[in-house]
């Protein structure tokens, strides 16, 4: 019952932000009671707070209206920006083939706004790669991240913080693969420069290591996830990074839906397959890989590509 309640003073919460900050944007005012013309991005906007929490059904109208009216506004930059966004939502969706056909208009249209080698269009590649990803095509978003790599060398140094989830992201198609060596190695790059840019006290970092603990359990190395799930988060405050963080999300920073209590059901889950195997009631082909597709949790600004 308090999760219930939890849930809908959450959505109430979401909703009195939006309306908030997003109403003036819309030429919405006390004296008019009118609408007046808005743009795509305030759209967007506003869409963008509904997907950090998840609300995708109440953001596709939304973006639908949006990309409408880049379509007949003459802004590549608008239109390039609602198509990736509106790759970011059927990607949420699960609806694969747009999320697709969305991403590669929008990359097309930034390889025409922008130089060769933004960093807009290397989080554009990453975000492809990952759809790829889900959809099997395993190669192709093996090399879709190396390029997206490639480009950030151009604007980064190496040892960049910057790099980490895309290091990360490319763990997780190796996992898919069945790689894991690969997977490993990655992660465990991917893991420091996570940790040393956001610390260990922090949901992403905690998604990440749970990540990796499960590639350990897949590899039959109980022991070292233990130790790595030790190190996970020992936050006690319970807050949703998408409700506790409206003006971030308003600012075009795209905040994960997930709080602690997320990550330490998943560590809980980690820890009693392991507790399983080690009694000897389960076995190792049992253990099942968590879907990391349906955990987004990641604090970077992904949806950065589209807000130029």
């Amino acid at each position: 019952m308090m999760k219930k309640n939890y849930s809908i003073f959450a959505s109430a919460i979401t909703t009195a932000v939006i309306l908030a900050l997003f109403l003036p944007l819309l030429g919405y005012s006390q004296e008019t009671q009118e609408p007046k013309t808005f743009s795509p991005k305030a759209l967007r906007a506003m869409a963008r707070i509904y997907m950090a929490t998840d609300n995708y059904d109440k953001a596709e109208p939304i973006l639908e209206q949006a990309l409408s009216l880049a379509k007949i506004s003459g802004s590549d930059t608008e239109l390039c920006g609602s198509l990736l966004d509106a790759s970011w939502l059927f990607h949420k969706q699960n609806n694969l083939e747009k999320a697709e056909e969305f991403c590669e208009l929008g990359l097309k249209l930034q390889q025409k706004i922008y130089f060769k080698d933004h960093p807009y269009i290397a989080y554009t590649l990453r975000n492809l790669g990952n759809i790829h990803r889900d959809q099997g095509k395993y190669e192709l978003a093996i090399s879709e991240i190396e390029q997206a790599i490639t480009i950030m060398h151009v604007t980064h140094q190496p040892d960049d913080t910057v790099f980490g989830p895309f290091q990360a992201d490319m763990a997780k198609i190796f996992v898919a693969q069945g790689d894991y060596q690969n997977a490993q190695a990655y992660y465990e790059s991917a893991l420091k420069l996570i940790t040393a840019q956001y610390g260990t006290d922090n949901v992403y970092t905690a998604k990440i290591i749970s990540d990796f603990a499960n590639l350990h359990t897949l590899t039959g190395n109980y022991q070292q996830a233990e130790k790595l799930l030790s190190r996970s988060t020992t936050a006690s405050t319970q807050t949703s990074l998408g409700i506790g963080r409206p003006l971030a999300a308003a600012g075009m920073r795209f905040w994960g839906n997930k709080t602690v209590t997320d990550v330490r059901q998943e560590k809980t889950q980690i820890r009693s397959q392991i507790q399983s195997i080690q009694a000897g009631t389960k076995s190792d082909d049992t253990i099942t890989s968590l879907d990391s597709t349906k955990q987004t949790s990641e604090i970077s600004s992904l949806l950065a590509i589209a807000a130029p």
